[in-house]
Protein backbone atom coordinates (compact mmCIF):
# COMPACT_ATOMS: atom_id res chain seq x y z
CA UNK A 1 0.00 0.00 0.00
CA UNK A 2 2.55 2.40 1.17
CA UNK A 3 4.97 1.63 -2.06
CA UNK A 4 1.22 2.23 -4.55
CA UNK A 5 1.22 6.27 -2.72
CA UNK A 6 4.96 6.59 -3.41
CA UNK A 7 4.59 5.43 -6.49
CA UNK A 8 1.65 7.85 -7.83
CA UNK A 9 3.92 10.58 -5.57
CA UNK A 10 6.29 9.86 -7.76
CA UNK A 11 4.29 9.84 -10.82
CA UNK A 12 2.72 13.25 -9.74
CA UNK A 13 5.98 15.04 -9.52
CA UNK A 14 7.27 13.59 -12.73
CA UNK A 15 4.54 14.74 -14.46
CA UNK A 16 4.49 18.27 -12.99
CA UNK A 17 8.30 18.40 -14.11
CA UNK A 18 7.49 17.25 -17.55
CA UNK A 19 4.73 19.51 -18.04
CA UNK A 20 6.83 22.61 -16.63
CA UNK A 21 9.52 21.58 -18.43
CA UNK A 22 7.00 21.81 -22.33
CA UNK A 23 5.72 24.89 -21.26
CA UNK A 24 9.18 26.50 -20.52
CA UNK A 25 10.69 25.14 -23.96
CA UNK A 26 7.35 26.27 -25.91
CA UNK A 27 7.95 29.64 -24.40
CA UNK A 28 11.66 29.51 -25.40
CA UNK A 29 10.23 29.10 -29.27
CA UNK A 30 7.63 31.60 -29.25
CA UNK A 31 10.05 34.27 -27.68
CA UNK A 32 12.45 33.02 -31.00
CA UNK A 33 10.13 33.17 -33.40
CA UNK A 34 9.53 36.85 -32.51
CA UNK A 35 12.82 37.90 -33.31
CA UNK A 36 13.87 38.89 -36.70
CA UNK A 37 16.70 41.62 -38.26
CA UNK A 38 14.02 44.42 -38.37
CA UNK A 39 13.25 44.24 -34.92
CA UNK A 40 15.35 44.43 -31.86
CA UNK A 41 14.43 43.45 -28.46
CA UNK A 42 17.64 43.09 -26.78
CA UNK A 43 16.65 45.34 -24.04
CA UNK A 44 13.99 44.45 -21.24
CA UNK A 45 12.33 48.13 -21.70
CA UNK A 46 13.28 48.90 -25.48
CA UNK A 47 12.54 47.87 -29.07
CA UNK A 48 14.20 49.13 -31.64
CA UNK A 49 12.58 48.96 -35.34
CA UNK A 50 13.88 49.41 -38.66
CA UNK A 51 10.27 50.06 -40.28
CA UNK A 52 10.82 50.03 -44.03
CA UNK A 53 12.04 47.53 -46.54
CA UNK A 54 15.63 47.41 -47.07
CA UNK A 55 16.44 49.98 -44.55
CA UNK A 56 18.29 47.12 -42.35
CA UNK A 57 21.16 47.13 -44.32
CA UNK A 58 21.39 50.70 -44.34
CA UNK A 59 21.13 51.50 -40.57
CA UNK A 60 21.54 49.92 -37.52
CA UNK A 61 19.36 51.03 -34.13
CA UNK A 62 21.93 50.75 -31.33
CA UNK A 63 22.63 51.42 -27.51
CA UNK A 64 18.76 51.09 -26.55
CA UNK A 65 19.08 52.52 -22.95
CA UNK A 66 15.92 52.78 -20.25
CA UNK A 67 16.09 54.25 -16.79
CA UNK A 68 14.09 55.93 -13.93
CA UNK A 69 14.00 59.80 -13.82
CA UNK A 70 12.19 60.92 -11.14
CA UNK A 71 8.73 59.47 -11.55
CA UNK A 72 9.13 59.25 -15.37
CA UNK A 73 11.12 56.77 -17.28
CA UNK A 74 13.75 58.26 -20.15
CA UNK A 75 15.35 56.32 -22.97
CA UNK A 76 17.57 56.84 -25.64
CA UNK A 77 18.48 54.56 -28.78
CA UNK A 78 21.33 55.50 -31.35
CA UNK A 79 20.62 55.60 -35.65
CA UNK A 80 23.87 54.70 -37.27
CA UNK A 81 24.03 54.77 -40.89
CA UNK A 82 25.93 52.34 -42.41
CA UNK A 83 26.82 53.51 -45.88
CA UNK A 84 28.82 56.21 -47.53
CA UNK A 85 25.95 58.63 -48.23
CA UNK A 86 23.72 61.11 -46.55
CA UNK A 87 20.22 60.01 -45.73
CA UNK A 88 16.92 62.01 -45.07
CA UNK A 89 14.86 59.76 -42.70
CA UNK A 90 12.19 59.74 -39.92
CA UNK A 91 12.05 58.35 -36.30
CA UNK A 92 9.31 57.82 -34.05
CA UNK A 93 8.88 57.25 -30.17
CA UNK A 94 6.19 55.21 -28.48
CA UNK A 95 6.01 54.63 -25.13
CA UNK A 96 4.08 51.73 -23.62
CA UNK A 97 2.61 50.94 -20.51
CA UNK A 98 3.63 47.70 -18.34
CA UNK A 99 0.91 45.67 -20.65
CA UNK A 100 2.33 46.86 -23.88
CA UNK A 101 -0.26 49.32 -24.57
CA UNK A 102 0.80 52.40 -26.52
CA UNK A 103 0.27 55.50 -24.19
CA UNK A 104 -2.09 58.25 -25.15
CA UNK A 105 -1.70 58.56 -29.13
CA UNK A 106 1.95 57.68 -29.26
CA UNK A 107 4.53 59.36 -30.75
CA UNK A 108 4.97 61.53 -34.25
CA UNK A 109 7.40 60.91 -37.24
CA UNK A 110 9.76 63.48 -37.12
CA UNK A 111 12.55 64.04 -40.59
CA UNK A 112 16.32 63.89 -39.64
CA UNK A 113 19.35 63.40 -41.96
CA UNK A 114 21.86 61.39 -41.45
CA UNK A 115 25.64 62.00 -42.87
CA UNK A 116 27.59 58.66 -44.01
CA UNK A 117 28.59 56.61 -41.51
CA UNK A 118 27.57 58.90 -38.74
CA UNK A 119 25.66 57.91 -35.14
CA UNK A 120 23.16 59.59 -34.03
CA UNK A 121 21.48 59.78 -30.42
CA UNK A 122 17.79 60.13 -30.02
CA UNK A 123 16.39 60.66 -26.38
CA UNK A 124 13.03 60.79 -25.21
CA UNK A 125 11.51 61.41 -21.89
CA UNK A 126 7.88 59.07 -21.24
CA UNK A 127 5.38 61.87 -20.71
CA UNK A 128 3.31 59.31 -18.05
CA UNK A 129 4.13 57.33 -14.78
CA UNK A 130 2.63 54.65 -16.67
CA UNK A 131 5.46 54.56 -19.52
CA UNK A 132 7.48 51.54 -18.83
CA UNK A 133 8.66 50.56 -22.03
CA UNK A 134 10.17 52.86 -25.56
CA UNK A 135 9.48 51.74 -28.34
CA UNK A 136 12.09 53.61 -30.95
CA UNK A 137 10.81 53.05 -35.07
CA UNK A 138 13.35 54.57 -37.99
CA UNK A 139 12.59 54.42 -41.42
CA UNK A 140 12.44 55.80 -44.70
CA UNK A 141 9.87 59.27 -44.97
CA UNK A 142 6.59 58.94 -45.62
CA UNK A 143 7.31 55.09 -46.23
CA UNK A 144 3.88 54.11 -47.97
CA UNK A 145 4.46 50.44 -46.19
CA UNK A 146 4.32 51.86 -42.80
CA UNK A 147 1.55 54.63 -43.16
CA UNK A 148 -1.06 51.35 -44.67
CA UNK A 149 0.13 49.23 -41.55
CA UNK A 150 -0.87 52.17 -39.12
CA UNK A 151 -3.83 52.77 -40.93
CA UNK A 152 -5.10 49.36 -41.10
CA UNK A 153 -4.41 49.07 -37.31
CA UNK A 154 -6.58 52.50 -36.60
CA UNK A 155 -9.73 50.42 -38.28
Amino acid sequence: MQAMRANKRRGLVLGIIFLSLSLWSANLSAEQMQKSDTIDQSHPRARLIVGSEGLHDQVRLIKARVAPIGRLMRGQATVQNLTEKRMTLEYKVDWLDDEGFVIDDGGIWERFALGARELRPFKSLGKSQQAATMQFTVRFPGDAFMDRASRERNR
